[in-house]
């Protein structure tokens, strides 16, 4: 490893051959002395000696304790270094109080993380430290230096700048899909040198002139953070310049001597514009996930929801999964005993998100009456299976040992290797702890198994909290409420990617034939309803991702299941290069009527291209790509007559024989 780290003469530092980064110690208090770009030969640093957070006042006693060990978090990430510094002390209020701060680099990034835990005895609620801002109508000289060892309340890294000249980038990341369709919103504008600016959001990006420094708050998304003030990023220019990350999320009346983890904080280094594509490097390294893409199936998208679910039933979908080339079949609520409040046959006691032990100690069982002889029946040696479940949120997910032995029960008599995660509510610290130690816990007991999370409603982790645990279900969407739409989900998928590995996340195709009536009567005419698209193009938009058959796929037409055959057969073949390339959006954004699509950077001189034409009246457009040099280009799959040139000077010609075309490409030296 090219990865370091140090503790000795009073400072610690830690580094790779992409940044460096140095703490050093004031009144036993860390401080951030320096972030070094090794690239490109910038440094971030600035005056005094402020502490690097302030979690209740926390004043440390003494020299912190340190370690280091590398680890690759149990085959979920790659190997990295984890640097561990441990404080003793105590809180404003004088109650002890024990803080460890954990620091992690990866070979090859130029990204550091830090992560803290906080337990004591027990702080007094309404602490308040820190710096207090002036009246508003006051005016102050702006070159006069703020004094104090700590910063404002409830800072979590605090960055000594000097750069007078600042534009900041804040990124809004969204879930809560059911009522949102909008998941990446920013914030663009220069830094006024005479305040401090205060920013809401996940990821922020500094630039001054072509240095860049990211940062990043590792936290649930906006809306759905604990104790959250609003206030995630201030950034001072000068006289006492500093960029701080704000919010632990953690509350003083919840602290006891079982340690509560604090939200966390990654920064990193690099020019401004090339950020981002360093930025989802980096998560990769975090999340390697299951080594190749996976296509899944899921009857919920047809809305009979568990009404249909029976053995005869999975039988019929298990027999069309093997024709088209379905991976895994995965069972949603309804595969067991324990009736849920999303049931087709609830009642006005079924139970959601907690209460499942109280309701039934046998809740989890599979349901005899739908299967009885258990899951057997349904399995195969060529499709998976994977179950929904819903960990019991009684007291803050108290339960999380008892749900880890079912699933690994699950697991070891189904060969169960994956859990879809639903119906998750966190209210705490406390709970978050709980559910990481539920997911922790049933891989110790199933090595092997994943996790797929669901974002789509509730207080849960979002992208950025424990990024390395799980692939992402991101939206449910329905015909028969009209709020399915392609080229919604291809923008989504388009906007995330900017950001993010595409293999994180598993979106949806559906059955577009089904509710063409509900769609004709709400937008007569309507170019942009499901039923104008083959479902092949629906495919092609999604499987750059974790592709999910939100149906019932028994009930797709023979043209329809020949269609998807082919292209699933094109993209087996062709998914595990998919897996581990750069995945970049190109072309325009979609809305319905651009030319869109993705590249697929394998190296510098291979890789794929994922084109769309929507539903414009135009049928060619020239896509810039990012590669050097001339490439051939083959055509692997299409719905439609393409034509196309190679790839020169960074650009490539395609014209599309029809509206909503699509033309997946290979090209190479």
């Amino acid at each position: 490893m090219n990865s370091y780290c140090k503790f000795e003469n009073n400072r610690f530092i830690i580094g790779n051959d992409q940044i460096e980064r140095a703490v050093g110690f004031a009144d036993c208090r860390p401080v951030s002395l320096y972030i070094l770009d090794k690239k490109n030969g910038h440094e971030i640093s600035g005056t005094g000696d402020t502490a690097m957070f302030n979690v209740f006042g926390f004043s440390p006693v003494g020299t912190p304790e340190f370690s280091e060990r590398v680890t690759d978090n149990d085959g979920l990430s790659e190997e990295h270094i984890e640097a561990t510094l441990i404080y003793d002390g105590r809180a404003a209020d004088g109650s002890d109080m024990r803080l460890t701060q954990t620091f992690e680099i990866y070979d090859g990034s130029p990204f550091i993380s830090c992560y803290m835990t906080v337990s004591g005895s027990g702080a007094a609620s309404g602490i308040k430290t820190g710096i207090s801002s002036s009246p508003d109508g006051l005016e102050n000289d702006p070159t006069e230096k703020k004094s104090g060892k700590l910063p404002p309340e409830d800072t979590i890294d605090y960055i000594p700048i000097s750069a007078p000249h600042l534009k900041a980038k804040a990124i809004i990341l969204i879930d809560r899909t059911d009522g949102n369709d909008n998941y990446v919103r920013s914030r663009e504008e220069e830094i006024y040198v005479g305040k401090t600016t205060e920013f809401s959001g996940s990821i922020f990006i500094l630039s001054d002139r072509e240095a860049g420094l990211m940062l990043v708050k590792e936290a649930p998304c906006v809306g759905s953070r604990l104790h959250d003030s609003g206030k995630d990023l201030s950034v001072r220019p000068r006289n006492g310049g500093f960029a701080a990350l704000s919010g632990s999320g953690v509350a003083p009346a919840e602290i006891t001597s079982n340690p509560l983890p604090l939200y966390g904080s990654t920064i990193g280094v690099g020019k401004t514009d090339e950020l981002t594509r360093l930025w989802k490097r980096h998560y990769s390294k975090v999340f390697r996930g299951n080594g190749r893409l996976f296509a899944m199936s899921n009857t919920w998208g047809d809305r009979s929801r568990d009404a249909a679910l029976c053995e005869s039933f999975m039988k019929k979908e298990l027999e069309r999964a093997e024709k088209l080339g379905v991976d895994i079949m995965q069972l949603d609520d309804g595969w067991q005993k324990g009736i849920s409040a999303n049931s087709a046959k609830k009642t006005a006691g079924s139970v959601w998100s907690s209460g499942f032990y109280r309701e039934d100690p046998r809740f989890w069982d599979v349901d005899r009456e739908k299967f009885p002889d258990g899951l057997r029946t349904i399995m195969s040696g060529g499709t998976e299976l994977a179950l929904w479940f819903s960990a019991d949120g009684d007291n803050d997910y108290e339960n999380h040992e008892r749900d880890a032995r079912r699933l690994a029960a699950l697991s070891e008599e189904y060969g169960v290797r994956q859990f879809k995660l639903d119906g998750m509510t966190l209210k705490s610290k406390k709970g978050e702890r709980n559910i990481i130690a539920f997911l922790e816990e049933t891989r110790r007991l199933a090595p092997g198994v994943t996790f797929n999370l669901d974002i789509t409603a509730g207080v849960r982790l979002g992208y950025l909290t424990h990024k390395e645990i799980g692939t992402l279900f991101v939206e449910n969407r329905y015909t028969d409420w009209t709020n399915y739409y392609p080229h919604a989900v291809l923008k989504n998928l388009w906007t995330l990617s900017e950001l993010f590995p595409t293999r994180k996340f598993q979106f949806e195709l559906l059955n577009n034939r089904r509710n063409a009536d509900k769609y004709e009567n709400a937008a007569p005419g309507d170019e942009l309803a499901p039923v104008n698209y083959d479902i092949d193009w629906l495919f092609a938009s999604v499987m750059l991702s974790n592709p999910l058959f939100w149906m019932e796929m028994q009930h797709l037409t023979d043209g329809q299941t020949e269609r998807l055959s082919k292209i699933v057969s094109v993209w087996k073949k062709e998914r595990d290069a998919l897996y581990d390339a750069d995945v970049s959006p190109i072309g325009e954004k979609p809305d319905g009527y651009a030319f869109t699509g993705f590249q697929a950077k394998v190296s510098d001189e291979r890789g794929y291209l994922v084109l769309f034409r929507e539903s414009g009246d135009s049928d060619s457009f020239t896509f810039d790509v990012d590669a050097a040099g001339d490439l051939r280009a083959v055509l692997l799959a299409s719905n439609t007559e393409i034509d196309h040139g190679d790839i020169a000077d960074g650009k490539i010609t395609v014209r599309f024989g029809k509206k909503r075309g699509y033309a997946f490409i290979r090209y190479e030296k």
